[in-house]
């Protein structure tokens, strides 16, 4: 007779690989990104801050939406900090699109209070973001934000063209295809330590 068992592959134990595996790309990341890494930590903390700060006070109406949006994107951070750190690049692609436009809503509820208005009452999100946000409606109110910001218009056309070159990089890391697979593929693995 066959035992079963004796079929049955091991089981891999995640969070002891992805502990090792944190471990192993840490000596990596301090040799070879650190000074990204800063940049990206100064970036979280600044958000956990802003959110205890405005999270402190009682908020006027127009301002929720902004507070929320910057509670959204402090996640949104976190989260990418975490998958990098595990070697899943693709994966944290994915939410930086999200964080991009995380960081556009909050421009266009910080500044536009009727838009604000519009983003706290909704009761559909995806009919908020087809109206104002999505198909390049964004940009407008891109431009009109980082013009009251200070910037020149060779500064928000900048902006605005690393926005879309962003959105078209981790696009193509959410849609998927060959590309993005085969980049995948080479990723750290969490069970071979070799990787």
């Amino acid at each position: 007779s066959v035992n079963i068992n004796s079929r049955r592959p091991d089981r891999i134990d995640f969070d002891r690989e992805i502990t090792n595996l944190r471990a192993r790309l840490k000596v990596k990341i301090d040799a070879n990104l650190q000074p990204w890494f800063v940049l990206l930590d100064e970036s979280v903390q600044f958000f956990f801050l802003l959110e205890r700060y405005m999270f402190r006070q009682p908020l006027e109406d127009n301002e929720v939406p902004f507070a929320i949006q910057c509670s959204k994107i402090k996640r949104d951070l976190v989260s990418i900090r975490e998958l990098i750190t595990i070697g899943q690049d693709i994966c944290a692609a994915v939410l930086v699109r999200t964080l991009v436009e995380d960081l556009e809503i909050a421009m266009i509820v910080g500044l536009d209070q009727d838009l604000s208005a519009k983003y706290k009452t909704t009761d559909n999100q995806n009919d908020f973001w087809n109206k104002h946000v999505g198909y390049g409606r964004v940009y407008t109110h891109l431009s009109n934000y980082l013009s009251a910001c200070g910037a020149d218009a060779s500064e928000i056309e900048k902006t605005i063209e690393r926005h879309k070159e962003i959105k078209k990089f981790c696009s193509d890391c959410t849609h998927g295809g060959m590309i993005s697979s085969l980049r995948s593929a080479f990723t750290p693995s969490l069970t071979t330590a070799e990787v």
